[in-house]
């Protein structure tokens, strides 16, 4: 009878055992689906983010170029010798600096510090150089329409115009108009002078654009590294 019990009992212990190891395989097999499952969203999430990520890389080089002012010198060129010819030049860099700027603007996701900081930066720069593309279309509107013929009138025309800046209007007032020629080469004078101080916009918008897509890019690969 005792022999029968130690039996009965020890079969019991194997029982258990086995119940508890299968329990702790099959534990140990659904935390494994899980992660499995929770890797597999986050691959997924992770592909997605990087296509949205390769669409605001290249709508950001798109803006970043819309900032070289070589059409700009162009257009100063061409003046000279076709004021429409270089009016049309200067209206096709504001509506590419526009589209590349709206791109940028509408592509962006829920705002954090490092997004805030670009976005505060990209609309500062953007003011700043379609202010003076905007000064230099409405000077060649007022040649081309008006055709002055001395200082008080140009400064007449500009005055007439509420969308030209107030730092491009004192310019023209305090040129010196006296050794010029003819107005075309006191208008071509004005605007060189004019641009002088907007050289280095390529390369602040390439800085910052750089920074924010570096920091894009990291936000990125955190979701594979939270997940290993």
């Amino acid at each position: 009878m005792g022999c029968q019990t130690f039996w009965v009992a020890l079969t019991a212990i194997g029982t258990i055992a086995m119940a508890t190891a299968t329990f702790i395989t099959l534990r140990k097999n659904s935390k494994d689906n899980i992660i499995n499952h929770q890797l597999q969203l986050n691959v997924l999430n992770y592909q997605q983010q990087m296509q949205w990520m390769d669409r605001l890389r290249d709508v950001c080089i798109k803006n970043i170029y819309s900032y070289d002012i070589a059409d700009l010198m162009e257009a100063i060129c061409i003046m000279q010798v076709n004021l429409n010819e270089a009016n049309r030049t200067l209206v096709k860099f504001m509506v590419r600096m526009e589209k590349t700027d709206t791109e940028v603007a509408f592509i962006g996701q829920n705002n954090n510090a490092f997004r805030n900081k670009y976005h505060t930066s990209r609309k500062k720069t953007y003011q700043e150089l379609i202010t003076v593309v905007k000064d230099m279309h409405a000077f060649l509107v007022i040649l081309i329409n008006n055709k002055p013929q001395s200082k008080d009138e140009l400064i007449e025309s500009l005055n007439s115009y509420k969308n030209v800046s107030a730092q491009f209007k004192t310019m023209v007032q305090e040129y010196d108009f006296i050794n010029d020629t003819t107005m075309i080469v006191s208008a071509f004078n004005i605007l060189d002078k004019y641009l002088a101080n907007i050289f280095s916009y390529f390369e602040t918008v390439r800085d910052f654009t750089q920074e924010y897509l570096r920091k894009e890019q990291e936000q990125i690969d955190k979701i594979l590294i939270d997940v290993i």
